[in-house]
């Protein structure tokens, strides 16, 4: 479903894209990649509000996805250049935008950098040059959050978290399959001894005793 709804979205089909990223998402919901497909199914509808949703979804599970970062940054910019106030989007880079940022004292300290404010006005002119600005500079994702609500840092420390479980999971499974195969091992050899006679039983079961008080020293 996945790779058809792409396929879908590539011929401008996008009610059959979105139908398909929804098949996608209910079949393997850890999939970072079918909200993706919803998202840009949303975004060729012309929904921006859904498709940011979505991209923020996706972006929960895999917060590094650069299609991702970079399909949010075409939203900004399609916003911004609707029009609109800040919880829009669309001023976020003008003066506006700027003022309302900096009633966050926190924010306001970073456009007293004369650097910050040189690559805050870039961003202005290349709107996408901030979910790289993100990655690089705390500052921006700081910014960005304020901005959106989304925090990108907490959704990578939930990421490598959920790594950890899986990988403790895993280490948990292999024991129980160790412990499985060594009760189904055990069984078979006492199947194996009910099916002796008797002397043979006795003349095995004294070895093994002999070997047990070997392995103690005795």
């Amino acid at each position: 479903y996945g790779n058809r709804s792409a396929s879908y979205h590539n011929i401008h089909k996008f009610d059959l894209a979105l139908t398909d990223s929804e098949k996608c998402i209910e079949i393997k919901p850890e999939w970072a990649k079918g909200y993706q497909r919803k998202a840009m199914a949303l975004h060729g509808k012309k929904d921006l509000d859904g498709a940011m949703e979505f991209y923020q979804k996706g972006l929960e599970i895999d917060p590094s996805n650069a299609q991702m970062q970079q399909g949010m940054s075409q939203i900004l910019k399609e916003k911004r250049g609707g029009g609109g106030g800040m919880g829009g989007l669309g001023s976020m880079f003008g003066p506006e935008g700027e003022a309302k940022l900096k009633q966050n004292p926190r924010i306001a300290k970073y456009f007293e950098d004369p650097k910050f404010k040189t690559m805050w006005d870039m961003c202005s002119q290349n709107p996408q040059m901030m979910m790289q600005l993100v990655q690089q500079d705390p500052r921006f994702m700081d910014v960005f959050k304020e901005i959106t609500g989304i925090d990108l840092m907490d959704m990578q420390e939930k990421q490598m978290k959920k790594q950890d479980d899986m990988e403790e999971l895993k280490k948990k499974r292999e024991q129980e399959e160790k412990v499985r195969k060594e009760q189904e091992e055990k069984k078979k050899k006492e199947d194996e001894m009910a099916t002796l006679p008797a002397e043979e039983r006795e003349k095995l079961e004294k070895k093994k005793e002999a070997e047990a008080l070997k392995a103690q020293g005795n």
